[in-house]
Protein backbone atom coordinates (compact mmCIF):
# COMPACT_ATOMS: atom_id res chain seq x y z
CA UNK A 1 0.00 0.00 0.00
CA UNK A 2 1.14 3.07 -0.82
CA UNK A 3 1.22 6.54 1.01
CA UNK A 4 0.41 9.77 -1.09
CA UNK A 5 0.62 12.61 1.40
CA UNK A 6 -0.04 15.96 0.84
CA UNK A 7 2.48 18.78 1.58
CA UNK A 8 1.56 22.71 1.71
CA UNK A 9 3.70 25.85 2.68
CA UNK A 10 2.39 29.10 3.91
CA UNK A 11 4.95 31.72 3.56
CA UNK A 12 4.61 35.22 4.38
CA UNK A 13 6.60 38.04 4.48
CA UNK A 14 8.54 38.42 7.71
CA UNK A 15 7.23 35.40 9.09
CA UNK A 16 8.94 31.65 8.80
CA UNK A 17 7.66 28.92 6.28
CA UNK A 18 5.52 26.80 7.55
CA UNK A 19 4.94 22.81 6.51
CA UNK A 20 2.01 20.07 7.29
CA UNK A 21 1.65 17.02 6.60
CA UNK A 22 -1.07 15.70 5.82
CA UNK A 23 -3.00 12.35 4.92
CA UNK A 24 -5.10 13.63 2.43
CA UNK A 25 -7.13 16.39 0.60
CA UNK A 26 -9.86 17.02 3.49
CA UNK A 27 -6.66 17.34 6.12
CA UNK A 28 -4.88 19.13 3.98
CA UNK A 29 -7.76 21.87 3.88
CA UNK A 30 -8.27 21.58 7.84
CA UNK A 31 -4.59 22.27 8.59
CA UNK A 32 -4.30 24.82 5.97
CA UNK A 33 -7.21 26.78 6.95
CA UNK A 34 -6.00 25.98 10.91
CA UNK A 35 -2.21 28.01 9.95
CA UNK A 36 -3.46 31.00 7.87
CA UNK A 37 -4.90 32.88 10.89
CA UNK A 38 -1.73 32.35 12.53
CA UNK A 39 0.36 33.18 9.73
CA UNK A 40 -1.74 36.24 9.00
CA UNK A 41 -1.78 35.31 5.43
CA UNK A 42 -4.70 37.61 5.35
CA UNK A 43 -2.82 40.47 5.83
CA UNK A 44 -0.45 40.50 2.91
CA UNK A 45 -1.18 43.16 0.78
CA UNK A 46 -1.52 40.01 -1.72
CA UNK A 47 -2.09 36.74 -1.49
CA UNK A 48 -0.86 33.63 -4.05
CA UNK A 49 -1.51 30.27 -4.26
CA UNK A 50 0.80 28.31 -6.76
CA UNK A 51 -0.23 24.84 -7.38
CA UNK A 52 0.90 22.04 -10.10
CA UNK A 53 -2.70 21.93 -12.04
CA UNK A 54 -4.40 19.44 -10.21
CA UNK A 55 -8.05 20.40 -10.21
CA UNK A 56 -8.70 19.29 -6.58
CA UNK A 57 -6.14 22.26 -5.56
CA UNK A 58 -7.66 24.59 -7.70
CA UNK A 59 -11.44 23.99 -6.47
CA UNK A 60 -10.29 24.24 -2.79
CA UNK A 61 -8.30 27.45 -3.46
CA UNK A 62 -11.57 28.47 -4.99
CA UNK A 63 -13.78 27.75 -2.29
CA UNK A 64 -11.65 28.91 0.65
CA UNK A 65 -9.37 31.31 -0.93
CA UNK A 66 -11.11 33.09 -3.54
CA UNK A 67 -9.47 36.06 -3.33
CA UNK A 68 -5.77 34.69 -4.19
CA UNK A 69 -4.46 35.25 -7.19
CA UNK A 70 -3.74 31.49 -8.76
CA UNK A 71 -0.65 30.40 -10.84
CA UNK A 72 0.18 27.39 -12.08
CA UNK A 73 3.61 26.22 -11.52
CA UNK A 74 5.78 27.06 -14.36
CA UNK A 75 7.67 23.64 -14.22
CA UNK A 76 4.23 21.52 -14.96
CA UNK A 77 3.39 24.19 -17.55
CA UNK A 78 6.52 23.73 -19.48
CA UNK A 79 6.48 19.77 -18.60
CA UNK A 80 3.11 18.95 -20.09
CA UNK A 81 4.20 21.51 -23.29
CA UNK A 82 7.28 19.00 -24.10
CA UNK A 83 4.49 16.27 -24.10
CA UNK A 84 3.04 18.56 -26.61
CA UNK A 85 5.60 18.81 -28.59
CA UNK A 86 6.51 15.30 -28.50
CA UNK A 87 2.60 14.47 -29.74
CA UNK A 88 3.01 16.31 -31.95
CA UNK A 89 6.33 16.06 -33.55
CA UNK A 90 7.62 12.48 -32.60
CA UNK A 91 10.36 11.88 -29.62
CA UNK A 92 13.25 13.40 -29.34
CA UNK A 93 12.85 15.17 -32.62
CA UNK A 94 14.90 18.84 -33.43
CA UNK A 95 11.13 19.36 -34.79
CA UNK A 96 9.63 18.89 -31.03
CA UNK A 97 13.02 20.69 -29.55
CA UNK A 98 12.16 23.95 -31.58
CA UNK A 99 8.82 23.73 -31.02
CA UNK A 100 9.50 23.56 -27.47
CA UNK A 101 11.83 26.48 -27.66
CA UNK A 102 8.91 28.42 -29.22
CA UNK A 103 6.45 27.83 -26.52
CA UNK A 104 9.11 28.25 -23.39
CA UNK A 105 9.22 32.01 -24.99
CA UNK A 106 5.44 32.16 -24.96
CA UNK A 107 5.22 30.55 -21.57
CA UNK A 108 7.68 33.40 -20.00
CA UNK A 109 5.59 35.43 -21.15
CA UNK A 110 2.39 34.43 -20.61
CA UNK A 111 1.21 34.02 -24.41
CA UNK A 112 -0.74 31.19 -23.37
CA UNK A 113 -2.83 31.66 -26.40
CA UNK A 114 0.23 31.45 -28.61
CA UNK A 115 0.68 28.23 -27.04
CA UNK A 116 -3.19 27.11 -27.99
CA UNK A 117 -2.86 28.10 -31.18
CA UNK A 118 0.45 26.46 -32.14
CA UNK A 119 -0.97 23.36 -30.61
CA UNK A 120 -3.96 22.59 -32.63
CA UNK A 121 -2.85 19.05 -33.67
CA UNK A 122 -4.22 15.69 -33.59
CA UNK A 123 -4.03 14.18 -30.41
CA UNK A 124 -3.58 16.72 -28.19
CA UNK A 125 -7.13 17.85 -27.18
CA UNK A 126 -6.46 16.83 -23.26
CA UNK A 127 -3.14 18.78 -23.40
CA UNK A 128 -4.90 21.60 -24.92
CA UNK A 129 -8.16 21.09 -22.13
CA UNK A 130 -5.17 21.93 -19.59
CA UNK A 131 -3.85 25.46 -21.39
CA UNK A 132 -7.97 26.17 -21.60
CA UNK A 133 -8.59 25.60 -17.94
CA UNK A 134 -5.28 27.08 -16.69
CA UNK A 135 -5.28 30.02 -18.90
CA UNK A 136 -5.29 32.68 -16.26
CA UNK A 137 -2.65 30.68 -13.43
CA UNK A 138 -0.10 31.10 -16.47
CA UNK A 139 0.13 34.26 -17.08
CA UNK A 140 3.77 33.98 -15.85
CA UNK A 141 5.24 37.43 -17.42
CA UNK A 142 2.47 39.32 -15.46
CA UNK A 143 2.93 37.56 -12.59
CA UNK A 144 7.25 37.76 -12.54
CA UNK A 145 5.99 41.77 -13.10
CA UNK A 146 4.14 41.84 -9.49
CA UNK A 147 7.30 40.09 -7.95
CA UNK A 148 5.36 36.62 -8.01
CA UNK A 149 7.32 33.35 -7.65
CA UNK A 150 6.14 31.04 -10.45
CA UNK A 151 7.04 27.71 -8.94
CA UNK A 152 6.35 25.20 -6.61
CA UNK A 153 9.83 24.11 -5.71
CA UNK A 154 10.01 24.39 -2.30
CA UNK A 155 7.00 22.47 -2.32
CA UNK A 156 8.53 19.76 -4.31
CA UNK A 157 11.39 19.78 -2.56
CA UNK A 158 9.64 19.66 0.79
CA UNK A 159 7.98 16.23 -0.19
CA UNK A 160 11.56 15.01 -1.50
CA UNK A 161 13.36 15.94 1.39
CA UNK A 162 10.27 15.74 4.67
CA UNK A 163 8.71 12.44 2.63
CA UNK A 164 11.20 10.76 0.50
CA UNK A 165 14.28 11.10 1.70
CA UNK A 166 13.71 10.57 5.00
CA UNK A 167 11.50 7.38 5.25
CA UNK A 168 14.06 5.94 3.23
CA UNK A 169 16.79 6.29 5.59
CA UNK A 170 14.15 5.30 8.59
CA UNK A 171 13.92 2.03 6.75
CA UNK A 172 10.30 2.00 7.31
CA UNK A 173 8.56 -1.61 7.38
CA UNK A 174 4.43 -0.34 6.89
CA UNK A 175 2.51 2.33 6.86
CA UNK A 176 1.57 2.70 10.03
CA UNK A 177 5.23 3.23 10.77
CA UNK A 178 5.78 5.45 8.07
CA UNK A 179 3.35 8.10 9.01
CA UNK A 180 4.08 7.78 12.66
CA UNK A 181 7.76 8.39 11.57
CA UNK A 182 6.29 11.26 8.92
CA UNK A 183 4.69 13.09 11.34
CA UNK A 184 7.55 13.54 14.02
CA UNK A 185 9.47 14.80 10.77
CA UNK A 186 6.79 17.35 9.91
CA UNK A 187 6.77 18.08 13.81
CA UNK A 188 10.44 18.38 13.95
CA UNK A 189 10.78 21.02 11.13
CA UNK A 190 7.73 22.87 12.70
CA UNK A 191 9.47 23.02 16.07
CA UNK A 192 5.63 22.19 17.31
CA UNK A 193 4.43 18.87 19.58
CA UNK A 194 0.50 19.40 19.09
CA UNK A 195 0.56 16.81 16.25
CA UNK A 196 1.52 13.99 18.54
CA UNK A 197 0.75 15.91 21.98
CA UNK A 198 -3.08 17.58 21.28
CA UNK A 199 -2.07 20.25 23.14
CA UNK A 200 -2.63 24.00 21.57
CA UNK A 201 0.39 25.71 20.63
Amino acid sequence: MLIDPKLATLSCERVSPHARQCRGVIHVCAAVEREVPKRRFFDASRQVVIGDGANWIWNICSEIFPQTIQILDIYHTKEKSWDLGKRIYGRSTDLARQWLAARIVELNTGNVEGLVEASTHDGVIQALGFCQRNGDRMRYGEFRTKGLCVSSAVVEAGCKNVIGTRLKKAECTGVSEARTKLRLCVVASNATFSMITGTKE
